[in-house]
């Protein structure tokens, strides 16, 4: 079930330990778009929908600093901290507004020659209104790059926490958090050959997400307030399950299975990117 634009805003002042995750594939998407359509040609303008905090933002203004950008999002929490760091970072030619990406109100068509979106359409709702609006809004021959988990239960964290519960509930099990057709490579794929864009390549990365100890990750999974670890934690609670007893064993899994020799914890996420014109 997708969260609320309120959960997110109470989400994003601990944000920024998904940016560690985030900010590579994003990078790497960069890349790929702008091999296609090159970022510092004239008249280009970005889009970054669903920006969060603004990570893909970031990554543009340090390459293309030049590049007209408009980052939305539908939580003010989000849009609140990436104007912090616009105005801190002194970055020219970007304007941040709230807006509901199903609907993309005042975005006129054709009007990017290159659209974002990353992480957020595999967690927002009417994910098919998402990727229709964003080819709208893109011109004739700009390019689209999306991001998205390539798992739908987010396995870093739901599989041990799953372990470590079933101690407790023999049956548990965490409810799935993202729609399948906007995680996994190939129905990716077939959205956006639905929506309309061509030339459509998708691709997986293995990324690694490194935290200081097993109990650095518990401390964000259980107490950290994202939305998605929300829905994992009191699914179990719902169930009769006792969070305090279960965190310990979540945090023995996690060091078992991801630690290294100096203590830290190397987890690792898949995430499924894809670039496509219009």
């Amino acid at each position: 079930m997708p969260t609320s634009n309120e959960d997110w805003a109470a989400a994003a002042p601990l944000y920024k330990q998904v940016e560690r995750l985030t900010t590579p594939p994003c990078q790497s998407l960069l890349n790929r778009v702008s091999a296609l359509l090159p970022l510092n040609s004239p008249s280009t303008s970005a889009f970054d929908n669903g920006c969060g905090t603004g990570v893909l933002t970031a990554v543009v203004k340090t390459l293309y600093p030049r590049v007209p950008l408009l980052a939305t999002d539908a939580s003010d929490g989000m849009i609140g901290i990436l104007q912090r760091r616009i105005d801190d970072q002194k970055w020219a030619e970007v304007t941040a507004r709230v807006v509901d990406s199903r609907t993309l109100d005042g975005i006129k068509d054709d009007s990017f020659t290159h659209t974002f979106s990353t992480f957020m359409v595999c967690l927002a709702p009417e994910p098919e209104k998402i990727v229709r609006e964003m080819r709208r809004v893109t011109r004739q021959g700009g390019v689209l790059g999306l991001a998205v988990w390539g798992d739908p239960s987010f396995g870093p964290f739901t599989s041990p926490w799953e372990r470590a519960c079933r101690g407790f509930i023999s049956d548990y099990k965490p409810p799935m958090l993202m729609d399948a057709n906007w995680t996994l490579a190939r129905n990716v794929e077939a959205g956006l050959d639905e929506a309309g864009f061509k030339d459509v390549e998708v691709w997986e990365e293995d990324l690694a997400w490194r935290w200081e100890n097993a109990e650095a990750v518990s401390e964000y999974f259980i107490d950290g307030g994202n939305p998605a670890n929300l829905r994992t934690i009191d699914s179990f609670k719902a169930q009769g399950g006792d969070v305090s007893q279960a965190r310990p064993i979540f945090e023995r899994i996690v060091q078992e299975e991801w630690g290294q020799k100096n203590g830290s914890v190397e987890l690792r996420a898949l995430a499924t990117l894809a670039t496509a014109r219009k």
